[in-house]
């Protein structure tokens, strides 16, 4: 099943709220509480990605500071595809950097897996395929920024996950973006992997929920967006009646309880077994 697009899924907000033509909730205000619904939902079910870090000389610390819409992480991974697998705990420390909880004394450069829970996205375009625009001769490898056309409208946010057809890469954007006239310049992590021709297909994430959680989404999305509501109708002319806020905010209450009841069985379960040094 393919997963929906960020207007897809706001047009079944729409149908939930029974304002297909927003004479009540414009788009811009739905898209405000779309992206808080994701965080909220990200809370109970995060997206768990694996994440390497690399170990400096005879240091068991490692920066984390570069891993982006953490939560928290949930498995540590060292020395990684050991067979059985190796796992330990771990120490905070200062901000962006944790201490492996181990005896072993790393060496430089060596890799760590980090199984982090992560925010979900969903990328806010429906246009996710576009092209490599740098005529005639495209990119070289290693290239940190490349501009991309025939994408449509919207904002491309920090994380977006995409790929380029012939690369086995899986890149991310590492800041966001607003598209203009169709196209726009991408800053990408890892750098290209190999040199990519003009006109190239680049295609975006949709994003990492599944058809359970849209549905869920959509019911929290479309419950804040009406408990918040009345609060816009201070002073207005009621066309319900007076009571129509509170009524509104009322069934709002009700759809957001019923989607956080429907997250309950879903909540990720945290790994707090105590391993071995």
């Amino acid at each position: 099943m393919a997963k929906k697009t960020w207007s897809q899924l706001r047009d079944i907000i729409e149908q939930i709220l029974e304002d297909e033509t927003n004479a009540t909730f414009d788009t811009t205000a739905l898209d405000i509480f779309m992206r808080r619904g994701l965080e909220e939902i990200s809370q109970y079910v995060p997206y768990i990605e694996k994440e390497t870090a690399t170990t400096t000389a005879d240091s068991r610390v490692l920066d984390i500071s570069s891993i982006t819409d953490l939560i928290f992480i949930d498995r540590l991974e060292y020395p990684v595809d050991e067979d059985p697998r190796e796992f330990h705990n771990w120490d905070e420390r200062e901000e962006g950097s944790i201490e492996i909880d181990t005896c072993r004394t790393p060496d430089a450069d060596e890799s760590v897996y980090l199984f982090c829970a992560k925010l979900q996205r969903l990328t806010e375009t429906d246009d996710l395929v576009g092209a490599i625009d740098n005529a005639p001769s495209g990119y070289a490898a290693g290239v940190a920024t490349i501009h991309v056309d025939t994408l449509g409208t919207g904002i491309i946010y920090k994380n977006t996950k995409f790929t380029i057809t012939g690369d086995t890469t899986t890149y991310r954007v590492t800041s966001d973006v607003t598209l203009a006239t169709n196209e726009c310049d991408l800053a990408i992590s890892p750098v290209l992997a190999a040199a990519v021709a003009d006109n190239v297909v680049v295609t975006l994430e949709t994003s990492t929920l599944n058809p359970t959680l849209e549905r869920i989404f959509c019911d929290l999305v479309a419950g804040r967006a009406a408990i918040n509501y009345p609060r816009a109708q201070f002073n207005a002319t009621n066309v319900g009646g007076v009571n129509a806020p509170d009524r509104l905010k009322a069934w709002g209450r009700e759809k957001v309880s019923e989607a956080l009841f429907q997250l309950q069985p879903l909540t990720f379960v945290r790994d707090n077994k105590s391993y071995p040094q």
